[in-house]
């Protein structure tokens, strides 16, 4: 009878922690980060070396989503790299002081396309993290965030 309840109780615990696992939320994992770009300008240190201006392209994680640290006001850039097929997109609000979200779910974005995005308040989409959260249909979806001076 020991040897028995032992491997129930471990067959409960087991359960119960799968149960945990699979109730985690996509906003509640781990979500891979962004780093965002600050632009030069309008007076940069001469000359200006070669990749200095280049904006920096994330793909989408489809599993984990993707989020960047939310410090001020942004554009979020989305591009299509797709030769063919549209891709969606989500951007997810949080509650802001009146208890209202927006958020902007499964935008369809055309093969080739750049969509933007201007984020010049944090009210409405910071997120308890201090992120902003946004997801991605495909990896052919990609994100560039530029941060404003």
């Amino acid at each position: 009878m020991g040897t028995q309840f032992r491997r129930m109780s471990l067959l409960s615990i087991f359960a119960i922690a799968l149960v945990a696992i699979l109730s985690v939320s996509p906003a509640e994992a781990t979500r891979t980060a962004i780093t965002a770009v600050t632009p030069l300008g309008p007076y940069p240190t001469l000359p200006v070396s070669a990749t200095t201006l280049d904006l920096a392209w994330t793909a989408a994680d489809v599993s984990n989503f993707n989020s960047f640290l939310l410090q001020g006001p942004a554009i979020i850039l989305v591009r299509n790299v797709h030769a063919s097929s549209p891709f969606t997109f989500t951007l997810t609000s949080s509650a802001d002081a009146r208890g209202r979200t927006g958020d902007i779910t499964t935008y369809s974005l055309a093969a080739g396309k750049v969509a933007a995005f201007n984020l010049n308040s944090t009210a409405g989409w910071l997120q308890t993290d201090g992120s902003f959260y946004l997801a991605g249909s495909d990896v052919s979806i990609q994100f560039c965030i530029i941060r404003l001076p």
